[in-house]
């Protein structure tokens, strides 16, 4: 069992100032109005009982907070995670196991039977880049040996509750800012009255933040955000704000801080959340994935994890590359591919292997073809 005091993560491989401004970025960095119905807003869990957070990070510590999870409880988390996935449960003080996964990172079921016993409290069960693989069958398993479930959708904002047959997940969180073009976001979806309230009772994260924030949606500003971008180096993705008023202590982790868990993300956030063209934005992101596969599918240089389904609106085009090395080449480029490289120390073969393949593709709805057919020429080598 990893516990709290012996989880050690790996360190970063790259850098981001070690590479140039992105010409293409990770994330999306518009937003449109929507126009007639929201189809496939319909089918997202957060619709109607999602509650606003200052980030994913925030979100899971409220659950893990409303499922009692504290030094004397044992949560189970995927080999194959981020830091801000680990951290808020380091953060409670929780024992931490970690559950292996196959090669698509679907839930290695067997072994995690192996695992489930009175001893074990919770699990965690991800959605990895908004794919739902076979957590369905993982929560089965789950339920039928009494633990909590935690549904991570931080890469499904577009999914619905994890849910099979008479049994489904116990709490959900998602991060907006993978799906939209905000600086800031999270949300939280549970039944428990006590946490709905006290979510709803947070506070804002200051007036200058917010002038800030709403500053940046108009062109002039954007576009001199943009120029000191590209002067500096800045990516706006990457700074974090903090309230306003009041002193704020540094925070203890890498990517979690306490201090977020006392405000919601900014009110432009909320705003644009009820005017967003989700339709839009799931039509483009899965015509996008759909070209990607195809060019991508017979590629030299790497293979795609997953094609995609009729259900999943997707946060990235996961790729499997052949040589580690071709990372560098592509970010060189102007790509701004990401990669899951700080996950705790683990002996599956795997599972290392991936830090330093397994790359996320940017297949958001802002992409141009232009922009489409620069990435597949890179990745490609042509």
């Amino acid at each position: 069992m990893k516990s709290t005091t012996n989880i050690q993560f790996e360190p970063p491989l790259a850098n981001a100032d070690d590479f140039p401004v992105p010409r293409v970025s990770a994330t999306p960095e518009r937003h449109k109005i929507a126009i007639g119905k929201q189809k496939f807003y319909q089918q997202s869990q957060y619709r109607k009982s999602g509650l606003y957070t200052k980030n994913g990070r925030s979100a899971l510590a409220y659950i893990i907070k409303e499922l009692d999870l504290d030094e004397n409880s044992t949560v189970l988390l995927p080999v194959y995670h981020c830091p801000a996935m680990v951290e808020p449960f380091l953060w409670a003080k929780v024992n931490i196991q970690f559950y292996p996964l196959n090669d698509d990172l679907s839930v290695n079921l067997t072994e995690l039977a192996s695992m489930l016993s009175a001893k074990v409290d919770a699990i965690l069960l991800v959605k990895f880049f908004g794919f739902d693989t076979n957590t369905k069958n993982a929560l089965v398993q789950a339920k039928a040996h009494e633990l909590k479930v935690i549904e991570d959708c931080a890469h499904a904002f577009f999914s619905p509750k994890l849910t099979s047959g008479s049994v489904s997940s116990d709490a959900s969180f998602c991060s907006l800012n993978k799906f939209f073009s905000c600086f800031d976001g999270g949300m939280l979806n549970t039944s428990s009255i006590k946490t709905q309230q006290t979510i709803r009772q947070l506070g804002s994260t200051g007036l200058v933040s917010e002038v800030k924030e709403i500053l940046g949606r108009f062109d002039s500003v954007s576009w001199l955000s943009t120029v000191f971008k590209r002067t500096f180096g800045k990516d706006r993705h990457n700074v974090p704000v903090a309230p306003d008023k009041g002193d704020v202590a540094a925070p203890t982790y890498r990517y979690f801080n306490e201090q977020d868990m006392l405000v919601k993300c900014f009110y432009a956030t909320r705003l644009q959340l009820k005017f967003e063209s989700y339709s839009r934005i799931a039509y483009k992101r899965r015509k996008n994935y759909h070209y990607l596969y195809g060019q991508l599918l017979n590629s030299t240089v790497g293979t795609p994890l997953y094609e995609l389904n009729e259900r999943t609106v997707p946060y990235v085009f996961p790729f499997l590359l052949h040589d580690r090395r071709d990372f560098n080449k592509v970010r060189e480029a102007g790509i701004q591919i990401l990669r899951w490289e700080e996950y705790c120390v683990t002996e599956n073969a795997i599972t290392e292997s991936y830090r330093e393949r397994l790359i996320q593709v940017p297949c958001h709805q802002d992409l141009t073809k232009e922009q489409l057919s620069f990435i597949v020429q890179i990745i490609n080598k042509k």
